[in-house]
């Protein structure tokens, strides 16, 4: 759910910012979960990497951990719904409990950020299923679409951003 004092469209410098209010609290991952019987993903951070990810504000195809190489920025092997991150999410699907989506800087995203993070408010896990990326690996592939907040209409919300140091 929501942090208290970390109302939607707050904004963070940097991950560490983001760990600290405890709104995303993995420092490298991009998803943030629980595995246990009633667990699930807290949340997730959509930034520059996998390019499979598709944002579309209100909705967002966000593909799993595992298989990836970040120092080179590319798609090395097949993924799987057994590796804990993903699992994570898989039972935010089976639940339908909201997961929190944090924007990171993405000069290919029109709804992310010109800087940092953003806390986009609580979307809930519609589809949950394995799908073939773009370099041909084996991908767990997540569709999420806004839950709680009304639809997330463009790259800034003036009236409602909140700025922390």
């Amino acid at each position: 759910g929501h942090i208290p004092g970390y109302p939607v469209y707050s904004t963070f410098k940097t991950k560490e910012e983001l760990w600290r209010a405890g709104v995303h609290v993995q420092r490298q991952a991009g998803i943030h979960g629980d595995t246990s019987e009633n667990g699930g993903a807290f949340s997730i951070c959509l930034s520059e990497g996998y390019e499979d990810n598709k944002d579309n504000g209100d909705t967002i195809i966000y593909v799993g951990s595992g298989g990836f190489l970040p120092s080179f920025l590319v798609q090395v092997a097949d993924q799987s719904f057994d590796h804990l991150p993903n699992r994570a999410l898989q039972l935010s699907h089976e639940t339908k409990r909201p997961v929190r989506v944090v924007r990171g800087k993405n000069e290919t995203s029109f709804y992310s950020p010109p800087e940092g993070y953003r806390y986009d408010g609580l979307y809930v896990v519609d589809e949950a299923y394995m799908n073939r990326g773009k370099k041909g690996y084996q991908m767990c592939t997540f569709k999420l679409r806004v839950g709680v907040y009304p639809p997330f209409l463009g790259s800034t919300a003036p009236d409602q951003t909140t700025a922390h140091p």
